[in-house]
C-alpha cells in the first residue's frame, strides 16, 4: 500500500511523496484481531472483571459477568464512580478496597 501526500507550491506546480505503508497496514491488521480475540475471551471469562481509572476511580470497562454482578448494563455503569451506582455504605467499602490497592500498587 502506497500513501501519497500531495501539496501545491506557491508560484504553480506539486510536490508529491509516496510512502509504503504495508508493513503498517499489516500491523494495524495484526492488533485489530488480537483486540477482538481478547474481547471476546474477556467477555467469556464467568467472573466479573471491572477496570478503573486510577485518578478518579470511575469505570473504564466491565465484562459480561461484572454487569450481571453489578446488575446494571455497561451503559449505566462506564464512567460512573462507586458513590454513583451503589449504596453510601457499599461505596465507602469499594472505594477503601481500591485506595488500599493503590497503596500497593496493584
Amino acid at each position: 500500500m502506497i500513501k501519497i501526500y500531495e501539496r501545491p507550491m506557491d508560484g504553480g506546480g506539486w510536490v508529491s511523496v509516496q510512502e509504503d505503508i504495508t508493513a503498517l497496514k499489516q500491523s494495524q491488521r495484526i492488533l485489530e484481531r488480537t483486540e477482538e480475540f481478547l474481547a471476546t475471551i474477556v467477555e467469556s471469562i464467568p467472573e466479573g472483571i471491572v477496570v478503573k481509572d486510577a485518578r478518579s476511580f470511575r469505570y473504564v470497562f466491565v465484562n459480561k459477568a461484572a454487569e450481571e454482578m453489578i446488575g446494571k448494563s455497561r451503559v449505566e455503569i462506564m464512567g460512573k464512580t462507586a458513590r454513583e451506582l451503589f449504596s453510601a455504605e457499599t461505596a465507602e467499602l469499594i472505594e477503601q478496597r481500591d485506595r488500599q490497592l493503590m497503596a500497593r500498587k496493584q
